[in-house]
């Protein structure tokens, strides 16, 4: 099954808004689904050097709702049209926050636990431990639900998104000239990413999934 919209083939992006927020997938189905084809993606048009890089982001919102900081899903498209989700770019404020909501749900973890279960009390701590080395050193890097890309900015705009895609590529993709980013209208990416989630959710297996984002972008 094909999802084309105003021209833009956007298969791979519901595939992977599927996998990562409506689908209850284990670490190697979201790499199937999610990581592998945005791999393949890009490394595909590294064989035709691109002298531009289409990027479209979507509404900001907050994840999880009650927190403060703003996130967007960030996708590229090829010269196609096929799109792809690459990550969500988090502000500063954004992603500390979620670090420590993180943090907090790991230590109710450990007081549930009681101690009782050596492996998951170790497994537990770690959790808390990357967490907090996340907020004091901020990095790209695919979760469960997200490849969260943060950026040192408190504001959500263009040149911000545009060093999030920068950072990403670095990290993912350093064969892509990251000075060749264009980003399509805020209004034509909202209107993108609406769709992607739309037809996510639509069809997705399952709704089983503890990550059916809060994200109502």
């Amino acid at each position: 099954m094909s999802f084309i919209f105003q021209g833009y083939d956007l298969t791979l992006a519901v595939i992977a808004k599927r996998a990562l927020s409506f689908e209850t997938h284990d670490d190697k189905g979201r790499e199937i689904f999610a990581w592998e084809p945005a791999q393949k993606f890009l490394g595909e048009m590294t064989l035709h050097h691109p002298k531009q890089i289409t990027c479209f982001f979507g509404k900001p919102y907050r994840m999880p709702n009650d927190l403060q900081g703003l996130c967007v899903n960030l996708y590229v498209a090829n010269a196609y049209k096929g799109v792809i989700y690459i990550g969500t770019v988090f502000c500063k404020y954004g992603f500390t926050d979620y670090c420590n909501r993180r943090i907090e749900y790991f230590k109710e973890m450990l007081i549930l636990l009681k101690f009782k279960k050596v492996k998951e009390v170790t497994k537990t701590r770690k959790e808390i431990k990357k967490w907090n080395l996340l907020i004091k050193n901020p990095k790209v890097f695919r979760d469960p639900c997200f490849c969260f890309i943060p950026i040192e900015k408190e504001e959500i705009n263009d040149c911000n998104i545009i060093a999030g895609a920068r950072a990403y590529l670095a990290e993912f993709m350093p064969k892509l000239d990251p000075r060749t980013i264009y980003l399509l209208s805020a209004k034509t990416g909202e209107l993108l990413d609406s769709v992607i989630r739309q037809e996510a959710e639509r069809t997705a297996w399952n709704q089983d999934s503890p990550h059916s984002e809060s994200d109502k972008s």
